[in-house]
C-alpha cells in the first residue's frame, strides 16, 4: 500500500458534508438524509476520507500540527513554536484519512535540567 511520507502533502483542505441515500421506493431519485452522520471530504480532491457522527469535531492536519507546536512550546518554555518542525518523514495512508507526524526541535539541543 502506498503511503504519504511528505508532511506538506498532508496539509490539504477538508470539509464535512451531509450523507444521503436512495431508496427503491416510490421516489428512487430522491435523496434521503442519514440523520446524525456526516462525511469527511478532502476538498482539494473531492474524495471521501471517512464517515463520522454529528458530534465529531473536525481538526485539520495543519491545525493539529500547530497545536502540537504550541504544546511543545508550553513544555519547553525556552523555545519558540517556530523551532518545532517535522524533520523526519510523516506516515499516512495514501488517502490521508489519518497520519502520524513526528515533531522535532530544530537543533535537538534542549536543556532538561
Amino acid at each position: 500500500m502506498q503511503r504519504i511520507t511528505n508532511p506538506d502533502d498532508l496539509f490539504f483542505p477538508v470539509d464535512t458534508r451531509p450523507i444521503f441515500t436512495r431508496t427503491g421506493g416510490l421516489r428512487p431519485d430522491r435523496g434521503i438524509p442519514a440523520p446524525g452522520k456526516m462525511v469527511i471530504v478532502n476538498s482539494a480532491k473531492d474524495e471521501v476520507l471517512g464517515i463520522e457522527g454529528r458530534n465529531y469535531r473536525l481538526v485539520t492536519n495543519r491545525d493539529a500540527f500547530a497545536c502540537a507546536r504550541a504544546c511543545a512550546r508550553a513544555a519547553f518554555p525556552e523555545t519558540t513554536e517556530d523551532e518545532w518542525v517535522f524533520l523526519a518523514a510523516a506516515d499516512a495512508t495514501q488517502s490521508g484519512s489519518y497520519c502520524h507526524i513526528d515533531l522535532s526541535h530544530r537543533t535537538g539541543q534542549l536543556d532538561f535540567n
